[in-house]
């Protein structure tokens, strides 16, 4: 015999903590050691210090254990050597079973602990397979990730299972791919665990894997020499040599719960198991109450009745036998009880109150109420059998109804004779209340109620009754209100069983049903005594008749029968900007009016009514123009997505000295520009009408105030979309135009859908407030040619269909360049010269209007005017402009003011008519500078930058990047060539990019401030 010094560990090795009350697996890996001094120091842990915290966290202690060698068992102790043992190994590790003092639970065993929550799928055998996985049964099954994965991992997976070992870990899923989810990822078992879940891992969920990486297992089967258990009504599992038995819900196991295979192949004790029948005892009897059951085995039930006036103090009735051997009692003993209600509501016909704990005495300090309810409509009566309490001190009150609300009944205390009966006047409820004081008590009462033999009668309207009572003997006679026939016996006697016949009817008196006249409606569809139909005719149709006629007492319909006849109303007119859809004059006769697209009205529709006249107001389109910003800025919007501020709506004079208006054009209010800081030289502001459509030949008339010694531009954009959209600079003025006010007319195509875009540019100083008022559409005896190619146009086969440009939100004219007050932009379709060059055709890309985002079209696509040799190479960013003679129009670099796109290559190719020149005006210019920048030291490459052809076909210019052409910069070619722009970007470092005005202008006039070499 030798001593071995062991302590009982759980769950995880270095922890002594939760020791069970019953049988516990652990796995001991300090060795064996003679004498059970040696003390071995385990991850800092020595087996003294496990044993201390074992002791403090479970209050079992450690003790040394008798080791027989040759049985390969130990024992606690001599004293308890033959009911708690533990089976060993023969070699390296021991594995041990412990059952410590104390009585516990059934026996648990890692395999069946852990049954439902770890399978192995797809294998060949049942011990082989992807491992899958859920901390709950509810939860759905999940895999785990192969990373990490080796056989200490399979080994814990292995014995959750039952099986002694893992022989495989298999990557990749080897076994299959799963589809559900991916629980642990990264797993660090050391292999001794007693579950998957104490493993080490990146948490419950986290992984970084596919299911293409899901983990397998091939566990050792092991070979045990006993042949299996057979178990009626129970089930086996196994773990290692140990059988443990259990029996199915219902039944009990005869004998220990588990077995051990012996070293000669047969199990220890035998290989008999019972499982019995759950047998309980018979069940307990009541006072008061009486029992009875069906059986004593498993799921026989037991049932309770108590007397009258007594509870039984069970939830339910009925109990049953459950698979432990006991009765399902919520209380025990079981018992039937007079109880102190608490509004309790008793419905029986008949029944017994009784005082609580009758016929023991009732307790002190108490107030108890009862609400009795024998049977609808039957009067309540009651006496008392026995009543005894404490004179003045404990007290009974009944009251009639359902709360103590009610009419008092009666009131009473002490000894009471129990002769009288009590009952209801009129109700077929009581509510009894019971109230103790806190000394002395009494025998209490027991009170018998009981529904009156026959109910009270009620008829169920429009009739009455007259009775003698509810009691056997009375009679009751019925009758009907006018207007109504009694259908049943008129009378009744009361009888033990109710009343001799059952209560009659009042059945309401019904005429013959009316019909509805053609082209008219009535009011009521009710036929019966007392209704009334009105008769109303349909609009455009004239009553004839009575309109009103009543169902009298005798069934027959007063008055005269009801028709409608028709009459006709006068002709509509058609509104200006409108149209009438429908026609018709016929009453009732509803009639459209649509107004242009943008216009609002009145009316929508007006009906011809019945007195001949037409319902509604006359109907008025309203121009959506029109504003003179007395009521606010009508329908305009201000544009807060791409502008830089907003106008401002104003009466008075500015908040400027020597700029704006005092006043309105011909009223008060007005809305303009404030061009004092925080506004600086260039930003602009847009208010753009609602989409509107014309009616013949139209003008857009304003007035504008420019008075100021830093005046900008205003420029007018009329947006018109047809089969496409395009949008045109119509009217564009800068500088000084005096302290007054200038009206300004721009055709309207007649074509198309339109909106109007006012754009006010801040110029050099504060003194550059913009203003405009008295916005209309008015009539014109001319239409401008439209703005877009009729579909029918045919180009020729070289020619590209015009693209589109942004319009720059702070474009500014230079100031040398000044429009007269009234000046209206032509029309910018012209005949073009025939093509002397053929450029190749290119993919446009469109140009965004700055306020609506539309695609813009600023210039025709043309070849025309005298061209060299240059050809310019294919580019999906190509932008043509023809201008007609004294023309202006607006370029600018793709999606300016917003930043251009990277590794763009565009071309700009300008001509005009025959006799003039193109001028270009620059506005803005920031590209992407140099590469390395010059304050390095070193030149470098423009890394974005322009090149001009002027003309083109001529030397092309050298690229300019950066900021080095200043606004207000001028460059020409000369009278009948053409100009082009070539500008072409990298990879990165985006800029907002360039805007110009470009002009056509007699060769006089052609103006060029820059030296490009500069």
């Amino acid at each position: 015999m030798r001593a071995l010094q062991v302590c009982v560990i759980a769950a995880a090795l270095a922890s002594c903590a939760n020791a069970q009350d019953f049988l516990q697996y652990f796995q001991h890996i300090h060795g064996i050691y003679s004498g059970g001094d040696n003390m071995e120091t385990l991850d800092g842990l020595t087996a003294a210090e496990c044993a201390r915290r074992c002791i403090e966290a479970t209050s079992y202690y450690c003790r040394s254990f008798e080791v027989n060698t040759a049985s390969s068992q130990c024992y606690t102790s001599q004293n308890n050597r033959e009911t708690t043992s533990a089976v060993m190994g023969t070699s390296g590790n021991y594995e041990y079973y412990e059952r410590l003092e104390g009585q516990g639970p059934s026996v648990v065993h890692p395999a069946f602990q852990y049954s439902g929550l770890v399978r192995l799928v797809n294998g060949l055998t049942e011990r082989e397979g992807r491992v899958e996985i859920r901390r709950t049964e509810s939860e759905s099954w999940g895999t785990i990730c192969d990373d990490e994965w080796d056989l200490n991992d399979a080994n814990v997976i292995c014995r959750m299972l039952g099986y002694p070992r893992a022989l495989e870990a298999k990557q990749g899923a080897y076994y299959g791919q799963g589809s559900g989810s991916i629980y642990l990822d990264d797993l660090h078992c050391t292999g001794y665990e007693d579950s998957i879940f104490n493993c080490p891992s990146r948490g419950w969920g986290d992984h970084n894997c596919g299911h293409g990486e899901d983990a397998s297992a091939v566990c050792e089967e092991y070979d045990r020499q006993c042949a299996d258990l057979v178990v009626t009504n129970g089930f086996v599992t196994y773990w290692l040599d140990t059988a443990y038995l259990n029996c199915d819900v219902g039944y009990m196991l005869v004998g220990p719960p588990a077995k051990n295979c012996t070293a000669d192949g047969s199990w220890e004790g035998g290989s008999d198991v019972t499982c019995q029948p759950a047998v309980c005892q018979a069940p307990p009897t009541v006072n008061q109450g009486e029992m009875t059951y069906t059986g004593l085995t498993y799921s026989n039930v037991a049932t309770y009745t108590c007397e009258p006036g007594f509870t039984f103090n069970n939830p339910v009735e009925n109990v049953t036998c459950e698979s432990q051997g006991l009765w399902d009692f919520v209380n025990t003993p079981p018992a039937c009880e007079a109880i102190c209600g608490s509004n309790q509501l008793l419905t029986h016909d008949r029944g017994v109150l009784l005082s609580p704990n009758f016929p023991g005495n009732y307790m002190s300090s108490q107030t108890c109420t009862w609400h009795i309810k024998p049977k609808d409509r039957h009067l309540v009566l009651f006496q008392f059998n026995v009543f005894d309490t404490e004179h003045n001190y404990d007290i009974l009150t009944v009251f009639e109804g359902s709360s103590d609300a009610g009419k008092v009944m009666i009131t009473i205390s002490g000894q009471y004779l129990p002769l009288d009966v009590f009952k209801t006047e009129a109700e077929d409820e009581i509510f009894v209340r019971f109230q103790t004081d806190g000394s002395f008590t009494a025998g209490g009462f027991n009170m018998s109620y009981w529904a009156a033999d026959c109910a009270i009668p009620v008829l169920s309207s429009h009739g009455g009754s007259v009775t003698s009572g509810t009691s056997t003997g009375a009679t009751v006679f019925f009758s009907c209100d006018q207007g109504y026939d009694l259908i049943g016996q008129d009378s009744a006697i009361c009888t033990a069983a109710g009343w001799t016949s059952p209560e009659p009817t009042c059945q309401i008196k019904d005429c013959l049903a009316l019909s509805t006249p053609d082209h008219g409606t009535a009011s009521s569809t009710c036929t019966t005594y007392g209704c009334t139909y009105s008769f109303a005719c349909d609009v455009g149709y004239e009553l004839a008749g009575s309109s009103q006629r009543t169902c009298t007492d005798d069934g027959i319909w007063s008055g005269n029968d009801t028709s409608c006849e028709v009459v006709h109303c006068s002709e509509l007119s058609r509104p200006e900007f409108g149209k009438i859809i429908g026609g018709g004059t016929v009453y009732g006769t509803v009639v459209q009016f649509t107004c242009l697209h943008g216009f609002q009205q009145g009316s929508s529709s007006r009906t011809c009514q019945a007195d001949g006249t037409w319902s509604g107001q006359d109907v008025i389109c309203h121009d959506p123009v029109q504003c003179d910003f007395e009521a606010g800025i009508c329908g305009y919007q201000q544009d807060r997505q791409t502008d830089d501020f907003d106008w401002t709506r104003n009466s008075g004079e500015t908040g400027s000295s020597d700029t704006g208006p005092s006043s309105g054009y011909n009223s008060n209010w007005y809305v303009y520009i404030e061009a004092s800081s925080p506004r600086v030289q260039g930003e602009a502001a847009r208010l753009t009408s609602a989409e509107f459509q014309t009616e013949g030949c139209q003008q857009l008339q304003f007035y504008y105030h420019m008075y100021g010694g830093n005046m900008g531009t205003l420029n007018v954009y009329l947006e018109t979309r047809t089969y496409h959209i395009t949008t045109k600079l119509a009217w564009t003025l800068s500088g000084n135009q005096g302290s007054s006010w200038h009206p300004v007319t721009i055709d309207i195509p007649e074509e198309g859908y339109h909106k109007v875009t006012f754009e006010a540019i801040v110029g050099t100083g504060f003194e550059s407030d913009i203003s405009i008022d008295e916005i209309e559409l008015i009539p014109s005896d001319h239409c401008p040619v439209p703005t877009t190619l009729p579909p029918t146009t045919t180009l020729p086969p070289t020619t590209t269909l015009p693209p589109t440009t942004t319009l720059p939100p702070t474009t500014t004219l230079p100031p040398t360049t000044t429009l007269p007050p009234t000046t209206t932009l032509p029309p910018t379709t012209t005949t073009l010269p025939a093509p002397t060059t053929t450029i190749p055709p290119t993919t446009t890309t469109p140009h965004v209007h700055p306020t609506t985002g539309n695609p813009v079209i600023v210039g025709f696509n043309t070849t025309s005017g005298p061209v060299s040799s240059t050809v310019i190479p294919p580019s999906a960013c190509r932008h043509d402009y023809h201008l007609s003679a004294n023309s202006i129009d607006v370029m600018s670099s793709p999606g300016y003011p917003l930043k251009y796109q990277p590794n763009e290559d565009c071309w700009f190719v300008m001509t005009t008519d025959p006799g003039f020149g193109v001028q270009i005006s620059i506005l803005n210019f920031d590209l992407q500078d140099r590469l390395p920048p010059v304050n390095s030291g070193v030149s470098g490459v423009c890394a974005d930058y322009v090149i001009l052809h002027a003309p083109l076909g001529d030397r092309p210019s050298p690229p300019r990047c950066g900021t080095s052409i200043p606004a207000g910069s001028k460059i020409s070619a000369p009278a009948d060539t053409t100009l082009a722009l070539r500008f072409v970007t990298d990879a990165s470092d985006e800029r907002s990019g360039f805007s110009a005005v470009i002009q056509s202008l007699p060769s006089n006039l052609l103006t060029t401030t820059l030296t490009w070499a500069d």
